[in-house]
């Protein structure tokens, strides 16, 4: 069998959905299967070496995404020519609808699965029913979160499979109390990128208590998401005099970002918005305490606050976040009870079980006969006219628009 997978940057970031699709091909592998990786190379014809090991049953396919007839027929193209038995595409709502274009007519079953949390996700378009139009063309759905089912439409939910964000379990774990360490540090595992992942907000509060700690610096592990933001980041410490203290390493390879986890005393991640970080599970399952916002989606669904770590009320605050780090950075005693409970993650998130789940999600969209986008124009699919609109338009995503986070500046 051959899977097409989707997601975003395989060519260019080392993200969460990025390591999900490698280890998705790695799994795919042991069963004899092979895999063929569509992603988004932003235009860029070099980006084309993949930014995870991949087993050599797996093919990468480089595309520059773009609303555009012809792209339309270069994605469908793709596709053709692979050939796939089932394509599973990993993003949010506005991808999703390139692919239900490409194949609305192959006869191949179609799987969405939606790694923003749906509030979030529905912000994509002016209309947030264009999230549920997308999900009843859908074969199967995939969600991270069980509560996150809860916002698909009722006829839907039998065809939808929550599978969570899988966790290699750390060889070493970490020492929160940092006993034997001479510098403490927070780290932050996320892509540079102020608009989702709020490294701005990090440093800010970081400098705000730093004289206070003296003896705490701040890890930032990740790709930047461009050079815009890596330049914005590098000025931001710069600005607050902080080229001591905040570290920026880049991405780091699996081995070398879990030893970074372990020399950590506490993981921060200050996001806008999620839809169930693997870098924060992964953090948790080091035994971690973590901190993030309690209005974040995705991460408020993994740091149960008092329990696991402290989520900073609000979201976005700066001063509100600085207080939560600086609790955790002053009681060592807190950071190691947080510590016991956030290790407990590793049997929730056991690898090899949920990639066995997903493996059995594949071949349930491959017993598919007849997929529902072949029942389009009709009447059969709820949203048949709307979708039949939308695909028949120039533009698919003409109503698109950039996501929007409640109480956030624009």
């Amino acid at each position: 069998m051959k899977i097409g997978l989707y997601c975003p940057a395989m060519t260019r970031i080392r993200g969460g959905i990025e390591r999900l699709a490698a280890d998705l091909a790695w799994a795919f592998e042991e069963q004899s299967w092979s895999t063929v990786i569509y992603t988004h190379n932003r235009g860029d014809a070099a980006a084309v070496t993949p930014v995870y090991d991949l087993p050599v049953s797996a093919e990468v396919v480089p595309l520059n995404f773009r609303d555009q007839p012809e792209f339309g027929s270069e994605l469908r193209h793709a596709i053709q020519t692979a050939r796939p038995d089932v394509v599973c595409v990993m993003d949010v709502v506005p991808a999703f609808w390139h692919f239900i274009r490409a194949v609305k007519d192959l006869n191949i079953p179609l799987v969405l699965s939606e790694h923003f949390a749906p509030s979030i996700s529905e912000t994509n378009f002016r209309d947030p029913r264009v999230r549920r139009a997308a999900f009843s063309c859908a074969d199967l759905i995939h969600l991270l979160v069980p509560s996150h089912a809860d916002t698909v439409d009722f006829e839907d939910r039998d065809r939808t499979h929550v599978i969570p964000n899988p966790v290699v379990p750390p060889a070493r774990r970490a020492d929160a109390v940092g006993q034997n360490v001479t510098r403490k540090r927070f780290i932050n595992v996320a892509r540079i990128h102020f608009a989702q992942k709020a490294q701005d907000v990090l440093v800010e509060a970081f400098s705000s208590i730093a004289s206070e700690i003296p003896e705490w610096d701040l890890l930032c592990v990740g790709n930047a998401h461009n050079a815009d933001e890596e330049r914005k980041f590098r000025e931001l410490v710069d600005r607050f005099g902080l080229k001591d203290r905040v570290v920026w390493n880049g991405g780091l390879e699996h081995d070398r970002l879990y030893d970074a986890l372990s020399e950590s005393q506490v993981f921060v991640l200050p996001s806008w918005f999620e839809g169930s970080p693997i870098s924060l599970a992964e953090g948790l399952a080091h035994g971690l305490p973590a901190i993030g916002f309690e209005k974040c989606e995705g991460t408020n669904q993994l740091i149960r606050g008092g329990a696991n770590g402290l989520l900073a009320p609000g979201l976005g605050d700066p001063r509100s976040l600085s207080r939560a780090m600086l609790q955790l950075a002053k009681y060592p005693r807190l950071r190691e009870a947080y510590s016991a409970k956030a290790e407990e993650i590793k049997q929730e998130r056991a690898k090899t079980r949920l990639l066995g789940r997903w493996v059995g999600l594949m071949r349930e969209a491959k017993e598919v006969t007849l997929p529902r986008l072949s029942k389009l124009g009709s009447g059969e699919l709820r949203y048949d006219d709307a979708v039949a609109a939308r695909l028949s338009g120039e533009k698919i995503l003409g109503d698109v628009r950039a996501i929007s986070v409640p109480g956030k500046a624009r």
